[in-house]
């Protein structure tokens, strides 16, 4: 077996989520690269994914954007909310072998968890401004609607098996299965929150406040474990191990499945593309809801802090929040639908001299955070033995929220045998930087997100196909013999 296999670590630190899937996705020998696409071109016969953990910090904009004049900045915002979304995919296992010299085998244990928060620009600019104008002057027939104030959350694990199989030297496919588990999902949104205020003919306001919304919860945890919080953590608590073995058996699942595919036309040309995450939504009823509905109106305002010293707008709003009143009981949730993870990838590379090439890419990604699609030029190169780099330039064509183009970064090294380390990022030109002389932090224009990943991997590669290792023979024999004449 040692004379068909050599021995590898690999450690993993990515400064992207995005840069990660710009570069995996054409590097050839990484196993994660499987991940993408099932039937990408790798060259390992075993290997171990140990845990990794992958996160994505996301802005609307950059946050130079809302530092400075933050009352001016949100005056010109034209977006009905500021989002920051977080994703967060940790490894658990990784694992594959090859069978015979055509197929491969594969398998892993995966979790993801996703948060949105949306900030409502208008509740943003009340917050700063009040009932005030772009003059600095009171309004007194403010419309403040701020419905789209929201946060929302998503965790799921994921267990899969997959299998690749090469046809012939220019075909290899390949397949993934995944059953994803839902453990939560939810969030609070609202349908109504408004403040108003209306002029009166008498010269006094009427002002009113409303909210209308829910916080919604869907997962192995049901409304009919109890009315309340207090009911359901006393269920919980008396739960024997079979009933929480039961209980897991409960939890929201679905099916989708990867496939993907490479061809060579052409010895130097590769064309690849997978498609991620195919399968029917998944809807579930299983879960528990507390509603909230308040409002409160009141007439005859006016504006009199200066002839009693209090100011009435406060008081207002701590009448609002004396009377109000939150639903605590858990209720039955709608029915949610559930769309898995889904992409969709295309590329074509090609090779410039042995293990050195070029390539387009084009990938639409879609999760319950972010999606987005985006074009990406990549490179990759084995400069010498052990040490590979790899670079990509990313453009975003449209998403869920806008996001800069980036320039993406990988380098691969064996440092010590075994030990190959793998360090990727996206965030070189947005890193932040200091003025020594005003002595103050400098926040680079274009950074609009924060991301880094860490894992490890033990692997085995193949060894190259006898064709190679013949090819190489006489130009080793040649480089020995110019050696030995030198000495």
């Amino acid at each position: 077996m040692k004379k068909f296999l050599f021995f590898s670590v690999a450690v993993a630190l990515t400064a992207s989520a995005s840069a990660q899937e710009s570069l995996l996705f054409g590097m050839r020998g990484n196993p994660n690269t499987l991940k993408m696409n099932p039937g990408a071109e790798i060259r390992t016969a075993f290997w171990l994914g140990l845990p990794n953990v992958t996160t994505n910090l996301q802005f609307t904009r950059p946050l130079s954007q809302y530092l400075g004049d933050v009352n001016g900045n949100f005056t010109g915002f034209t977006t009905p909310t500021e989002q920051i979304t977080v994703q967060v995919d940790a490894e658990i296992l990784n694992v594959g072998t090859k069978l015979g010299k055509n197929i491969l085998l594969f398998g892993g244990i995966r979790n993801h968890l996703d948060a949105r928060f949306a900030l409502d620009n208008d509740l943003a600019r009340f917050a700063l401004n009040g009932m005030r104008d772009l003059n600095g002057n009171i309004d007194p027939n403010y419309q403040g609607n701020f419905s789209d104030l929201a946060f929302e959350v998503s965790e799921r694990l994921s267990t899969n098996i997959g299998v690749q199989v090469k046809l012939n030297p220019k075909w290899r496919v390949g397949a993934t299965y995944n059953r994803t588990f839902v453990l939560a999902e939810g969030g609070v949104r609202f349908d109504d929150l408004h403040f108003n205020s209306t002029a009166l003919p008498n010269g006094l306001n009427e002002l009113s406040l409303a909210a209308q919304g829910s916080l919604a919860y869907y997962g192995v945890l049901d409304h009919s474990m109890g009315q309340n919080a207090d009911e359901l953590e006393n269920y919980l608590s008396n739960l024997s191990s079979g009933e929480i073995r039961e209980l897991v058996n409960l939890i929201p699942s679905y099916s989708s499945f990867d496939v993907g595919a490479t061809y060579r036309p052409m010895k130097r040309l590769r064309l690849t593309g997978s498609a991620v995450g195919l399968g029917a939504r998944a809807s579930i009823s299983r879960g528990f809801q507390i509603s909230v509905n308040n409002s409160l109106t009141t007439s005859g305002f006016q504006w009199n802090a200066a002839d009693t010293g209090v100011d009435p707008l406060k008081s207002f709003f701590q009448e609002f929040q004396d009377s109000l009143a939150v639903n605590m009981d858990l209720l039955s949730p709608t029915i949610q639908s559930l769309k898995p993870f889904q992409a969709i990838h295309a590329a074509a590379y090609w090779d410039l001299a042995k293990w050195h090439s070029v390539g387009l890419r084009y990938s639409q990604v879609a999760r319950p955070s972010l999606s987005y699609s985006a074009i990406a030029a990549e490179y990759h190169a084995n400069l010498m033995k052990g040490l590979q780099i790899s670079g990509a330039y990313t453009r975003f064509l449209s998403g869920s929220q806008p996001m800069s183009d980036q320039y993406s970064v990988a380098l691969q090294m064996r440092i010590l045998p075994p030990l190959q380390l793998y360090f990727a990022s996206s965030a070189f030109g947005m890193l932040p930087s200091y003025d020594a002389v005003a002595q103050i932090p400098l926040i680079p224009t274009t950074l609009d997100r924060v991301n880094f990943s860490i894992g490890l991997n033990l692997v085995f590669f193949e060894r190259k196909p006898k064709s190679e290792r013949k090819a190489n023979t006489p130009l080793k024999t040649a480089e020995k013999k110019a050696e030995k004449s030198k000495k």
